[in-house]
């Protein structure tokens, strides 16, 4: 639980940054030599927040040994994909001076994805400890596992 504790604060912080972010009122980018770098912009401030939400252990299983674990590695993804989608369905209203649109809502649900992946296809971080997944753990009797 430990080792969560700054992925869980780096998570939270990020996320009040990405909501204020994402709801400022009237908020504009400066012109740029590409069209539409809000959508890249989407894909980078949603990734992060998934894969930050994939470290943080919020939604994971409890062991290793826990039969369901392939679907609960799903969890995240849906949180973020809805949390994206919900995200950009806020920008609707009208004191916001936003707008929601589906190619942003699909550039954030596109950076959610992402941020998952690789928040789950990363190792640890260097000097974390490793674990031998079950059923490779060498038998204290000296016995092979069966």
């Amino acid at each position: 639980m430990k080792r969560q504790g700054g992925w869980r604060a780096a998570f939270w912080a990020y996320a009040a940054v990405l909501f204020t972010l994402t709801h400022w009122p009237n908020a504009k980018l400066p012109p740029m030599a590409i069209k539409r770098p809000d959508l890249l912009l989407h894909i980078a401030l949603f990734g992060l927040w998934s894969f930050l939400l994939v470290r943080s252990g919020y939604l994971r299983a409890r062991s290793r040994e826990t039969p369901r674990r392939g679907r609960l590695l799903l969890v995240p993804l849906v949180v973020a994909v809805a949390s994206a989608a919900i995200d950009e369905a806020l920008q609707a209203i009208p004191a916001l001076r936003r707008t929601a649109v589906v190619d942003d809502c699909l550039a954030n649900m596109t950076g959610a994805g992402l941020g998952w992946l690789t928040g789950i296809a990363t190792p640890r971080l260097p000097g974390a400890p490793l674990r031998e997944p079950p059923g490779l753990r060498p038998d204290p009797r000296g016995a092979p596992d069966a």
